[in-house]
């Protein structure tokens, strides 16, 4: 869910334009799940910094978080985890941003499902944010919704609007 859907990180998520976000519950996707994972959610906070970090971290010349050849959450690769995909400048702080790795060519907690992406459940889109642009195309905000609604039917959805004078966003709940 978003740390704070009624702030200006919406606005850098593209909502402020023609882009959209979707809310995961991140316990029900398994973006938690250390067999799972090569970074869970739990250890992906972004780091951010003011210098970016020059030294040699511990298994700095191990390429294999790089090529692939992992595919679960390993506490002894924590340094070069953060140092290869959770470090960006201090500028995008405002994000808090939360970063997942996963090898994708890991086979899916439930062998039924398709090889996806992500192996989202439908139960796991709790919140889905239309951006600014379509927010008042009355039409626009009803297709969404009902192609939401059809896939994930307990989320809920919302178009987003900018707050007059003011850099930040608001959400409005779509209802029926």
């Amino acid at each position: 869910k978003m740390k704070n859907p009624d702030g200006i990180d919406l606005s850098a998520n593209n909502l402020s334009h023609g882009g959209m976000v979707i809310g995961i519950d991140v316990e029900k996707a398994g973006l938690n799940s250390l067999p799972y994972n090569i970074l869970p959610a739990k250890c992906g906070s972004v780091i951010y910094t003011k210098t970016k970090p020059q030294q040699p971290f511990n298994n700095s010349n191990d390429f294999s978080l790089l090529q692939g050849l992992h595919s679960c959450y390993k506490p002894e690769h924590i340094e070069a985890l953060q140092r290869l995909f959770l470090y960006k400048s201090l500028e995008w702080s405002y994000e808090e941003e939360v970063r997942v790795i996963k090898n994708i060519d890991r086979p899916p907690r439930d062998p039924a499902q398709k090889k996806d992406l992500l192996f989202l459940t439908p139960d796991s889109v709790v919140e889905f944010y239309i951006g600014v642009s379509h927010g008042n195309n009355r039409q626009a905000i009803e297709n969404y919704n009902k192609k939401i609604k059809d896939r994930f039917s307990d989320c809920k959805v919302y178009r987003c609007e900018i707050v007059p004078r003011s850099w930040n966003l608001r959400r409005v709940e779509v209802t029926a």
